[in-house]
């Protein structure tokens, strides 16, 4: 049995604060992008074959937003998708628990003061198309599988970036305004990483590991153990530091 019944989404801003977001999905396609409206959430969930309910649980400071089975068997489950709309007017702390999938998040432009994102299989595409207003503490990404990008990383405003990487594969652009010295620290085991940074963008680089292929392309130069930018040659600042530690695979870096 199938429904057609789309589920709409309209939450507007709480009254308490420091906000939080928290999204935990299983099987979906999740589109997310910035929104200029007064509503905090908006959007809408379609599942086609009603298998995968969605509950809103809205509690002082935040919303956590969540699937629920209720059929006994996916087998025959097409795929619901999720699109939202955020909204930019106040700061919070955004967590993704995701599924298998095939998602894409623009984050551009909104006030995140932390991101978790925790991503099951499949493939995932997370751009910061514009510069977030608020100071990020911490920006954490993990996947087990599948193959994650993430676009114009410098405009996230961390101070702290972590990847967590296991047998998945990595596009990370550190393309973007970087406002504020920051570290990014990639840690994977058997996948290949791809790192992409501007050359008027001060950053320093060094990998480690066991058994790894690095390749390096553009405008990177060796300085004692690390690999750096023209702009870090010349001393500028803000400095992006970059560490990777790989155990099997492959690591590119690549500056232009």
């Amino acid at each position: 049995m199938t429904t057609q019944a789309i589920h709409r989404i309209d939450l507007a801003y709480p009254d308490a604060a420091p906000l939080f977001m928290h999204f935990r999905l299983g099987p979906c396609r999740l589109r997310v992008k910035p929104s200029g409206g007064n509503a905090w959430i908006a959007g809408t969930y379609d599942d086609p074959s009603g298998a995968l309910a969605l509950d809103t649980l809205v509690v002082p400071g935040g919303v956590t937003i969540a699937q629920r089975l209720e059929m006994p068997s996916l087998a025959r489950a097409a795929l619901p998708v999720l699109d939202l709309e955020i909204g930019t007017a106040r700061p919070f702390a955004l967590t993704i628990d995701a599924g298998a999938s095939e998602s894409t998040f623009d984050l551009g432009g909104l006030p995140l003061s932390k991101l978790d994102m925790n991503l099951g299989a499949g493939r995932y595409e997370i751009d910061f198309s514009s510069p977030n207003p608020f100071a990020m503490s911490r920006l954490q990404v993990g996947a087990g599988a599948g193959a994650i990008t993430l676009r114009h990383l410098a405009n996230a405003n961390f101070a702290e970036l972590r990847i967590g990487a296991g047998m998945s594969s990595w596009i990370l652009d550190l393309s973007g305004d970087l406002r504020r010295d920051a570290t990014a620290r990639v840690e994977a085991g058997v996948t290949s990483v791809e790192v992409d940074v501007p050359s008027t963008t001060a950053a320093r680089i060094v990998t480690k590991g066991f058994a790894h292929g690095r390749t390096v392309l553009g405008a990177l130069v060796a300085d004692g153990d690390a690999l750096v930018t023209p702009a870090a040659k010349e001393g500028k600042r803000p400095l992006l530091s970059v560490e990777v530690t790989m155990a099997l695979g492959s690591v590119t870096l690549r500056s232009t």
